[in-house]
């Protein structure tokens, strides 16, 4: 195994480590977003705004899988990844238990095993937490998974905002806004941290806008 895949593969273990401390129940910090029952609203109103109401989706670092869950409910045929085996069993159960039908997969996306592509990538809690040396795998390997014009819905923490841009060789970036991304519960400071939330969008080579239209992040 290659230097790279070991330190990917290190952090995958990393997280099953923390997955299986909160099923046991141990305190594990601002590890993990606050689990939403209702699909995060950056999401959803993106989702209506593109007029887009099925298709293939992919959600990356999916966890428990609150939010695949609610894709799928929603009429997406949906696969959901996780670096966890501990976050795919806990999220299979709940799903079953939501009747929705999601494809969990254990599959690190720096080194993707996914074949096919997908008409929506929504990804809520995974790029944010990556290693930036690690960026311009993903970049790659989200353009190989995205269908032809088919788009990246993204959420970033704030102080890693500056990571968005390692996206735009390989995708147009279509917008960002100032959003916000809950954590802990309570909120340390009766507020949820700061975050950007992106949309890129997957054109053809020939179609894709000039490289000097303006971005916001």
């Amino acid at each position: 195994m290659d230097e790279r895949k070991l330190q990917a593969t290190m952090h995958a273990l990393e997280w099953e480590a923390r997955y299986r401390k909160r099923a046991s129940g141990q305190d594990t910090g601002n590890a993990f977003l606050r689990d939403l029952a209702t699909l995060d609203g950056d999401f959803a109103e993106t989702l209506s705004s593109l007029g887009v109401r099925s298709g293939r989706l992919l959600e990356i670092g999916a966890g428990l899988g609150e939010q695949a869950i609610q894709y799928a409910l929603r009429g997406f045929d949906v696969t959901a990844t996780e670096v966890s085996d501990t976050a795919i069993g806990q999220a299979s159960v709940l799903a079953h238990g939501a009747g929705a039908k999601v494809a969990f997969v254990n599959d690190n996306i720096l080194f993707t095993r996914l074949d096919g592509q997908f008409d929506i990538i929504a990804d809520r809690g995974c790029y944010t937490t990556l290693p930036w040396d690690f960026l311009g795998n993903y970049a790659r390997n989200i353009a190989r998974l995205l269908a032809p014009d088919g788009h990246l819905l993204l959420k970033v923490d704030t102080p890693n905002q500056a990571k968005i841009k390692a996206l735009q060789d390989n995708l147009a970036q279509l917008s960002c806004i100032s959003s916000h991304y809950r954590r802990g519960l309570p909120e340390a400071d009766g507020r949820p941290p700061d975050a950007v939330f992106a949309v890129f969008r997957h054109f053809p080579a020939q179609a894709r806008p000039s490289p000097d239209t303006p971005h916001c992040c």
